[in-house]
């Protein structure tokens, strides 16, 4: 369990507001006039240093352990050592190993991203890659055999003749391997536009000479004995119409002058200073004392003064809040009379703060912070802070994507200005976010800067809070992967250890923690002894809750099904008597499987539906923070044990059990991308529809902690809670229907029926290994079988005999293969898997469906669109455009062609838009970008993007969708493993049949010889046909090309 998380309501918001109090105290109090001068002062320092060339000095050394075998996951500490030392270094050194140093091996340059020539390829020496400011470049140096030892790795932006130091940030793995990756406008900041030569050298310390020695060696394309020198030429834009700088984390300080300094410092009395003193005593009622002696005698400027810390001393007294409320707004207009602009920063923060996590008034938060671009331009130091709030603002309002961009600008922005400890305490925060949304591995990274921010001279409550928040995403990790179990128990012992000497008051947690872990390695004894030790430790209520999830599954895994059972009815009961839906779905899921262990078959199968039903009633409140760090996790869990539970009935011999089985995987695998959903769903609402949700959101709120407050009260298994119980529910029916979500509560929609000839082919992650199965006869005949779980670098022929084989008989004789499979094994190329000596695709036709609820069938357009070559770089796809054209029109389709610069935002939006289009034609770039698929986009003219987000607010899309682009089916990977967003995939859930695509990158050449063959065929048709004729031609007649590349997603 995460520190400070109450694992059953509002789990990101609490958390924050309680690292606020306890955290964060530092951001809440006004800057004095020191640190507002600290703070211009490093954002300004620099830039009277432009054009001088700077001194050498000694670039510092990161030491690191030695690496170890740790199975697939790294140490937390080491990724955020290494971006935080190359962030602030002129060179990188990184000590891999404290043996003495061997002679470095040779290096490779690897580049990703950009406007390359060709559609995924690795550019030639002589391309030149585009980057605009929201472009990703993805640079990776390989070195030719592991490297052991230190390394050094000096970066230079050459023009003209001139060499600049470039200092992006980079993370150094095991073996020497050196990555930068990011957006443009991060790894150039204020760079000016025009071409360059990006210039990386790799070698040993000692060999490195002086600075001026490297400048003038990449200047003049010289390369320096025992040296890597690699290259890399560059064009850096920005979009037309916009302004310098890039967005609200991008620079934006650094070519302003802050006038939040120029106020002279205030002198305040001395009864204001003692009253201050008083307050962080939390002596409130001795500093309201000081403060009114003072309001009765000061002066207007210390009147103002006075009013300020009056207003901070309400909002810390309980039931208070408005009249703070009131204090603070009488305060910012002073403020702003007296052009103390800093103090009006500030009291307004304090107001927000109070409006988001006191009085939970969000729309007047939002109303608030959205009003600051006046006074941010005045005092760009103010926006790591103001992004901070908003990222605060997202979490309270279940917007989590709108949350991470602002954590990320707010990251960014304390870095700028050297704010260490803030940015720690900020990083931390998004770490507690992508982990929320099953990013652990950028959650991880997060965690790990923080903690390398923090430093060992960061209090002991601090580290330990870190120590266990690192265990936390290593345990919810290991539920998605299988491993980092034993990193989770060696991130909690260090936290137990840090707790036991400095910090008792989070040692329960820590305890927690220990035990789930523990019981998770199957070590019964151990967790038995950490819950024991827990209860005893004591802590916040909440824990409460986890100790007895904890009680009830020892009791199962101990062999006391009975009292196992007993203990998860009376789990359930509590979390229905407080509406709390994961506590009602791990009550149901446990009395489900100790029923199972009872050998009560029947009563197990009825129970393990229940659990499945209180899943769905648990996802109505994941937008309002019901559980949302653990929701997609315990989706995966239920699923498997259902699933493994009628497998088990299957293989007894029961026929039923087998199909039910084959239901609960599609239902399961399907959930996942809708749970997915409902995390973005927040952030497309417009203005009008985002303040009802706001108000609805601080309802729920306010209801649930009323209910909340009466049942702490009267104390566990009290009844009396009805009428609150009904405010509660009526709350988030008004909630749900403010975000346009109150279909969710109708029967999940009925499974499609495969045709007569085709075979669907459903795989699903079991207790162990996978199961499979495979329906036939128009959906009368079931085949389950178990099937091996094998690693990703498994020969095809391996998987094709683990997977494929154990069905040989009921693939015989289809027409068509429809798939239905994890998100994890979609980059496995199914349709390419050799069965009896031949792909699976010589046999029938291959769709990667996404399982989606049956939609009624549209009415066949008569109209095309076809886009080809916006960027006016690819010759192939211009070339193959007139072939297309003349295809479609030759079978009786109205073509509208957007040709190169023809090929605008607004133009293809349009077109898309016609009532009457059936089929789109994209020819191009494309790019998936961002870790959840929504940036992933299509490069049109003028540096346009249409991305994943556009594509869903499209009004209509077509039928059929070719997008002859690099990755346009590669899909991002939810929590639970199961498919999620990527461009063919969003054009599919919009409405569209059928979608052909790549999941990698394809060169011009390869996708022009496949469109040719593609619009052979009537395509728009029967696609799946098509495809599979084109995929056989492009084997027979080029065997050494991917001529499998293209895969057909489908419904």
């Amino acid at each position: 369990m995460s520190e400070e998380q109450d694992p059953r309501i509002e789990d990101l918001a609490r958390r924050a507001r309680e690292r606020e109090e306890k955290e964060l105290a530092e951001l809440l109090r006004p800057l004095d006039k020191a640190e507002r001068s600290a703070l211009a002062d490093a954002v300004f320092a620099t830039l009277d240093a432009k054009g001088a060339p700077e001194e050498a000095r000694p670039a510092p050394v990161v030491p690191i352990e030695r690496p170890k075998k740790l199975g697939a996951r790294r140490r937390f500490g080491l990724v955020g050592a290494l971006v935080a030392a190359a962030l602030g270094a002129l060179a990188l050194f990184v000590l891999l190993r404290r043996d003495a140093p061997a002679p470095i091996a040779a290096y490779t340059l690897s580049v990703e991203g950009g406007n390359q020539a060709e559609r995924g390829d690795r550019p030639p020496e002589d391309v030149v890659i585009r980057l605009d400011p929201a472009s990703r470049l993805s640079l990776a140096l390989r070195p030719g055999s592991p490297v052991a030892g230190a390394i050094a790795v000096r970066g230079f932006l050459v023009r003209e003749g001139a060499a600049r130091a470039w200092e992006p940030p980079m993370v150094v793995g095991a073996g020497g391997v050196v990555r930068i990756e990011g957006t443009a406008a991060a790894l150039f900041g204020d760079v000016p536009e025009g071409a360059w030569d990006v210039v990386l050298l790799v070698g040993r310390p000692e060999a490195l000479p002086d600075e001026a020695t490297l400048a003038k060696a990449a200047a003049s394309g010289d390369n320096l004995a025992a040296l890597s020198t690699h290259r890399l030429r560059i064009t850096l834009s920005r979009p037309r119409g916009a302004l310098g700088g890039g967005g609200e984390n991008e620079g934006a300080p650094k070519n302003r002058v802050s006038q939040c300094a120029s106020a002279p410092a205030e002198v305040l009395p001395d009864a204001l200073v003692q009253a201050e003193a008083a307050r962080k005593r939390g002596e409130l009622d001795r500093a309201s004392s000081l403060v009114e002696g003072v309001l009765a005698q000061g002066a207007p400027d210390t009147r103002r003064a006075a009013i300020r810390q009056k207003a901070r001393i309400l909002m810390a007294t309980r039931g208070r809040f408005d009249e703070a409320a009131a204090l603070f707004r009488e305060a910012i207009t002073q403020d702003h009379a007296a052009g103390r602009l800093a103090d009006e920063l500030d009291d307004t923060f304090a107001l927000s703060y109070g409006l988001l996590l006191d009085k939970r008034a969000f729309g007047e938060a939002r109303a608030l912070l959205d009003g600051l671009g006046p006074l941010l331009l005045a005092c760009p130091e103010g926006e790591p802070k103001a992004a901070y709030y908003k990222g605060l603002l997202g979490i309270e309002t279940g917007d989590l994507r709108a949350a991470l961009a602002s954590f990320s600008a707010a990251a960014a922005g304390a870095e700028r200005l050297g704010l260490d400890v803030y940015r720690s305490a900020v990083l931390e925060q998004e770490a507690e976010v992508l982990a929320v949304l099953g990013r652990h591995e950028e959650a991880a990274a997060r965690l790990g800067q923080a903690r390398a921010l923090a430093g060992p001279s960061a209090d002991a409550c601090r580290r330990a809070q870190l120590a266990s928040n690192a265990g936390w995403i290593a345990l919810r990790a290991s539920a998605r992967s299988g491993r980092g179990l034993d990193e989770a128990k060696r991130e909690l012992d260090e936290a137990l250890v840090i707790t036991r000497e400095g910090c008792p008051a989070g040692l329960g947690n820590v305890l927690v923690n220990l035990a789930l872990v523990e019981h998770e390695r199957g070590r019964g004894k151990e967790a038995r002894a950490r819950l024991e030790e827990a209860k005893r430790a004591g802590g916040w209520a909440e824990l409460g809750g986890w100790q007895r999830m904890i009680e009830a599954r020892l009791l199962l895994s101990e062999g006391n099904p009975n009292d196992a059972l007993a203990a998860h009815e009376a789990l359930r009961a509590e979390g229905e008597r407080l509406l709390l839906p994961e506590l009602v779905f791990e009550g149901a899921l446990g009395r489900a499987e100790a029923l199972a262990a009872l050998g009560k078959r029947g009563e197990a199968r009825a129970a393990f539906g229940e659990a499945e039903a209180a899943l769905v009633a648990w996802g109505r409140g994941v937008p309002l923070g019901e559980g949302r760090g653990s929701f997609l996790s315990a989706r995966q869990r239920g699923a498997r044990l259902w699933v493994e539970f009628l497998l088990r009935e299957a293989e007894r011999g029961d026929a039923r059990a087998a199909r039910e089985a084959m239901e609960a995987a599609r239902r399961s695998l399907a959930g996942f991308v809708q749970a997915f959903h409902w995390v973005n769903r927040v952030g497309a609402l417009p203005a009008e529809a985002r303040r009802r949700w706001d108000e609805a959101v601080a309802a729920y709120r306010h209801e649930r902690a009323v209910l909340e407050e009466k049942a702490a009260a009267r104390g566990p298994g009290a009844g009396g809670l009805e009428p609150e119980r009904a405010a509660l529910r009526g709350a988030l029916d008004r909630a749900l229907a403010a975000l346009g979500a109150g279909e969710a509560r109708e029967a999940a929609p009925p499974l499609s029926v495969p045709a007569a000839e085709e075979a669907l082919f459903v795989v699903h992650p079991a207790h162990e290994g996978l199961a499979g199965f495979v329906v036939t006869e128009g959906g009368r005949k079931v085949e389950a079988r178990r099937l091996g779980a094998l690693e990703p670098s498994s020969a095809p022929a391996a998987r094709a005999e683990a997977w494929l084989a154990p069905f040989r008989g009921a693939l015989a004789n289809v027409r068509r293969v429809r798939l239905v499979v994890p998100g994890e094994l979609l980059s496995t190329d199914w349709h390419a898997l050799p069965l009896d000596g031949a792909p699976l695709i010589e046999r029938a036709e291959v769709v990667y469906s996404m399982d989606l609820a049956p939609r009624p069938g549209a009415p066949e357009g008569t109209t095309a669109v076809v886009i080809a070559d916006p960027t006016e770089d690819l010759p192939g796809a211009r070339g193959s455009a007139g072939a297309v054209v003349a295809a479609l029109e030759a079978r009786g389709l109205r073509v509208v062609s957007l040709l190169g610069e023809a090929a605008t935002h607004e133009a293809v939006r349009d077109a898309l838009e016609l009532p009457s289009v059936r089929l789109l034609h994209y020819a191009g770039h494309a790019t998936f970008e961002g870790p959840d698929g929504l940036e992933a986009s299509l490069r049109l003219a003028r540096r346009g993007r249409f991305s994943v987000a556009d594509v869903m607010a499209l009004a209509r899309v077509p039928a059929v969708v070719v997008l002859a682009g690099c990755d346009t089916a590669r899909a991002a990977e939810v929590d639970a493993g199961a498919g999620g967003l990527g461009l063919a995939q969003a054009f599919l859930l919009k409405g569209a049949r059928a979608a052909v695509a790549t999941p990698r990158p394809m060169g011009d050449a390869l996708a022009e010889q496949a469109t040719r063959l593609l619009y052979a065929e009537p395509i728009e048709r029967d696609p799946a046909h098509a495809l599979r004729a084109v995929t056989l031609a492009l084997r027979k007649a080029s065997p050494e090309a991917d001529g499998t590349a293209l895969r057909l997603l489908g419904e």
